[in-house]
């Protein structure tokens, strides 16, 4: 039996606003905890207009029965819903958000902005060794930040596959 596809999307954040509110005002999709919950983020637009981008790209796959059901949380807090025959994950930075989609049993994708790192070095090692071990890939050469944000993508969308808290991960990896 083949493997079901993964539908990934990357949505500018800030170019598509306007257009996935007018989507939105046309055809409700979120439910009224989706909105409640980008309200309380500082960014709440952009929050918006990420779980807009989610709740389509849903839809695309599962069918407009979805439109407005509350997400469940597993323990961890990720969402999904129930009975719709999908798994999806969400991760997003500021200007943008990467949305994944599939029919399989589970997902995890992560999305990291290039910045700084303030974390203690023996910290850092061990992530970047952790995310190191999770694929043949090797980390960027030469760049230390971005090895670094790499194996903390890698380990981030492992985790939220999982549906454990990071720490958990780091544990057992």
């Amino acid at each position: 039996m083949p493997a079901e596809p993964i539908d990934l999307w990357l949505v500018k954040l800030d170019a598509s606003a306007a257009a996935l509110e007018a989507i939105e005002r046309k055809t409700p999709r979120l439910s009224d905890e989706d909105r409640a919950r980008a309200a309380t983020f500082p960014d709440a637009r952009t929050r918006l207009a990420a779980y807009c981008a989610l709740r389509l790209i849903i839809e695309r796959t599962a069918g407009a029965s979805v439109r407005t059901q509350p997400f469940a949380r597993d323990r961890s807090g990720k969402p999904r819903l129930d009975g719709a025959g999908v798994a999806f994950n969400l991760a997003h930075t500021h200007a943008f958000a990467l949305i994944a989609v599939t029919r399989q049993a589970t997902v995890g994708i992560d999305l990291e902005q290039v910045r700084p790192i303030t974390m203690a070095q023996h910290h850092q090692d061990a992530i970047r060794a952790a995310g190191t071990g999770l694929t043949r890939a090797p980390l960027p050469d030469g760049d230390a930040e971005h090895a670094f944000l790499q194996a903390w993508a890698r380990l981030e969308a492992f985790t939220k596959a999982r549906g454990v808290a990071l720490q958990r991960t780091l544990e057992d990896v």
